[in-house]
C-alpha cells in the first residue's frame, strides 16, 4: 500500500525471494529515480533491502537509503492472488476490474484517501463503483 503511494511507481506485485516476503515495484525513471524511490520506501519503513531485476540495466546504486541484495532470478515467486491487493479487499473497489496499475494505486489509497482511489478509475468503473455502494 505504501510503496503504491509513491508518486512515480507504477505497479507493484507481492512474491517471495530467499524466504523472504517481497515486493516487485514498477516504477517511471522519468517521475522519479532508483535512489529516491529507494530513499521514500525507507522513510516510509517498507523496504530494508533492494533486490534488482538483472535485465533492469545499470543503476546508480552508490547512494541508496537501503542495502542492495543479490539481483532476483528464477527462484523469485509471485504472492498468491489471496496476497495481492489487500487494501482492496472489503471495499466497494474490490468488485470493479482494474488493470494491474489501476489496482496498485487504487489499493494504494482504497482506505487511506478513497477519493484519489476514485480518480484512477474510468468513467464506466466510477459508475460501478457508485452502484455497488
Amino acid at each position: 500500500m505504501k510503496l503504491g503511494q509513491i508518486e512515480g511507481v507504477v505497479r507493484t506485485e507481492a512474491g517471495f525471494f530467499q524466504g523472504r516476503e517481497v515486493t516487485l515495484v514498477h516504477f517511471a525513471s522519468d517521475r522519479i529515480s532508483l535512489e529516491e524511490l529507494a530513499r521514500k520506501a525507507s522513510q516510509a519503513g517498507v523496504a530494508d533491502m533492494l533486490y534488482l531485476e538483472p535485465a533492469s540495466g545499470p543503476q546508480q546504486t552508490a547512494n541508496l537509503a537501503v542495502p542492495l541484495g543479490k539481483p532476483l532470478d528464477q527462484t523469485y515467486r509471485v504472492a498468491p492472488a489471496s496476497g495481492q491487493k489487500k487494501q482492496i479487499a472489503g471495499t466497494p473497489f474490490a468488485g470493479l476490474r482494474l488493470t494491474p496499475d489501476q489496482a496498485t494505486k487504487v489499493n494504494a489509497f482504497a482506505r487511506a484517501n478513497p477519493d484519489r482511489a476514485l480518480e484512477r478509475l474510468t468513467p464506466l468503473q466510477r459508475e460501478q463503483f457508485r452502484k455497488t455502494k
